[in-house]
């Protein structure tokens, strides 16, 4: 222990000072410091226990928001359901997925609009916000994952393009369609209404005479819905027939292509009505196609009755026969002139709105393919 000094006598340095003198003045020294602040050093240590409770508070609340945001990420939510979770939980690590899930959630709720309200002018507008919205949300996802180069990004590249591509085909068709639909070109003709079991009749009016169609209403309701709403705008008016096959097995016109070579349509596609039963004849006209369910504008009309080698029958949707100028399809060539499609007749009721709306497909751009019947040999 450290000796007093003597009276009227300096202290020694406390570099003089053994180790434990040393430790015994500092001990004193902080006891009475701590005395004499006792109340700040209260305060002190209040405040870092609270700021250790406030993190402990954070950490399990941060945990928690973890949890419930990858709990909403794995339940098939509704679309209301998406957006409230990509509001709450938009800054967890849980965040992108949600987001990639609500951009396909809403690609989705478009492509319903097409089956539960087809042919309503009034949904297109909809239908393109939600796809607007899918693509933000898209091409926001490729910024924040571009740069880690995460398994998930060719998914969200792959979903860009198609949502992309389905807004510039909306654009492009999609409105023009739905007002075609409804809305007839004005000052055509609609012809005479008549009653079933009358069939609908067109005339197909050429540079070499008219054809005059009578329409498989009752077997191919929707294709003859199509081609009677197409005559109805006018789109045949002035177009041509592209292609002519004529030889021992089967003689063939095709028309309907706005481009005039076969990789035309009218910006969407319809389902075949193909039935055993209907076969191709002299006379007939059906749907050109470039694969199953891929028919829009493109027909044809056969001159002769097909050979057996063709095997047409069942793959094509035939959709009506030749009534009279049968003599007329013989003698087209290619490049010969659609003048006019005129309807001739058409079931409905006397003053009512026109009723042919065709169910179609306007899920991508329209095909590149070439719209054809396949060759005369079937192959």
């Amino acid at each position: 222990m450290a000796t007093p000094p003597k009276p009227g006598s300096s202290p020694a340095p406390i570099g003089d000072l053994e180790p434990e003198d040393k430790l015994e003045l500092a001990t004193r020294a902080t006891v009475q410091w701590v005395r004499s602040h006792r109340t700040h050093v209260a305060w002190s240590l209040g405040g870092l226990a609270l700021a250790v409770l406030l993190v402990v508070a954070w950490v399990r609340h941060h945990e928690r928001r973890e949890r419930d945001a990858w709990r909403a990420y794995s339940t098939n939510a509704t679309l209301p359901a998406l957006r409230k979770s990509v509001a709450d939980f938009g800054g967890t690590s849980a965040g992108p997925f949600l987001r990639l899930a609500l951009a396909r959630a809403l690609a989705d709720e478009a492509e319903k609009l097409d089956d539960e309200r087809a042919n309503q002018p009034e949904h297109h507008a909809e239908k393109v916000a939600l796809l607007e919205e899918s693509l933000r949300l898209l091409t926001g996802l490729q910024r924040e994952w571009g740069g880690e180069g995460l398994p998930q990004l060719p998914l969200v590249n792959n979903a860009h393009m198609q949502v992309e591509k389905e807004i510039a085909w909306q654009r492009e068709w999609g409105l023009r369609y739905v007002r075609r639909a409804v809305a007839p070109k004005e000052g055509k003709s609609l012809g005479e209404i008549v009653a079933a079991p009358e069939k609908p009749r067109v005339a197909i009016v050429t540079e070499k005479g008219e054809i005059q169609v009578d329409l498989f209403e009752d077997e191919a309701q929707n294709t003859t819905a199509n081609f009677l709403a197409l005559a109805a705008e006018g789109f045949y008016d002035g177009l041509t027939f592209h292609r002519v096959e004529d030889d021992r097995d089967i003689m063939i016109v095709q028309g309907g292509c706005p481009k005039g070579d076969g990789s035309g349509g009218p910006g969407y596609r319809i389902r075949g009505e193909t039935r055993e039963t209907i076969k191709h004849e002299e006379g007939s006209i059906a749907m050109a196609d470039s694969g199953l369910h891929t028919a829009g504008s493109q027909f044809y009309l056969c001159g002769t009755k097909p050979s057996e080698q063709t095997k047409w029958d069942g793959r094509y949707t035939v959709f009506g026969k030749v009534a009279s100028g049968i003599e007329v399809v013989r003698k087209l060539t290619k490049g010969d002139k659609i003048l006019e499609v005129k309807i001739l007749r058409r079931r409905g009721t006397a003053g009512g709105a026109f009723a042919y709306q065709p169910v179609v497909s306007v899920l991508g751009p329209p095909e590149k393919a070439l719209a054809k019947a396949p060759p005369a040999t079937g192959k």
